[in-house]
């Protein structure tokens, strides 16, 4: 257990636990969720299920979790499930270690997450459950995978986050959109 009592060491074996493993109380969300969804991969379809469903009910998810919420089909078989949850949660999580204006290979990473349409589609749901987005809160890696992706929601949704940063960072996450043409 971490000192402020959440598991930082174990797979979680409860809905519950999944939950305390990627929310802690008074740490920033994304750190959190970094820390604690290391612990997520090869957990039991069946508590996967579980575990989203109740997070789905709950109002107060960082950017992260709510994208976590979606990025598999809760209706899938076992084995689609395990591969998707596998797959998918490794693409969420590459946007909080890579840069979009990093190196080749962490660039190749983001470009190789905005061909998965789950892990698009439930990173737009995510920024959409902010009214209103957070100048520091705005994270480059998702604008450069939205930019990438190219689809006209994709293209919106990086416009209304891209337009706090500064122009020049802009500028170079715009150059994401013809990466995948």
């Amino acid at each position: 257990m971490h000192p402020l009592g959440n598991p930082v060491h174990q797979r979680p074996k409860s809905a519950d636990e999944f939950i305390r493993c990627i929310i802690w109380a008074d740490w920033d969300p994304s750190a959190a969720f970094d820390a604690g969804s290391k612990n997520l991969v090869g957990i039991k379809p069946q508590l996967i299920r579980d575990s989203l469903r109740l997070l789905r009910e709950r109002p107060d998810l960082s950017r992260y979790t709510h994208a976590l919420t979606r990025i598999v089909e809760l209706a899938d078989d076992d084995d689609a499930l395990r591969e998707s949850w596998k797959r998918n949660l490794s693409h969420l999580r590459a946007l909080l270690s890579a840069s979009a204006v990093g190196t080749e290979r962490q660039r190749s990473k983001l470009l190789e997450v905005a061909q998965n349409p789950q892990v698009v589609s439930a990173m737009r749901y995510a920024l959409g459950q902010e009214a209103e987005p957070i100048p520091r809160g705005v994270e480059p890696t998702w604008i450069a995978v939205l930019y990438a992706e190219g689809s006209d929601a994709s293209v919106r949704e990086a416009d209304r986050f891209n337009a706090l940063l500064e122009p020049g960072l802009g500028a170079r996450l715009r150059g994401y959109q013809a990466k995948l043409v």
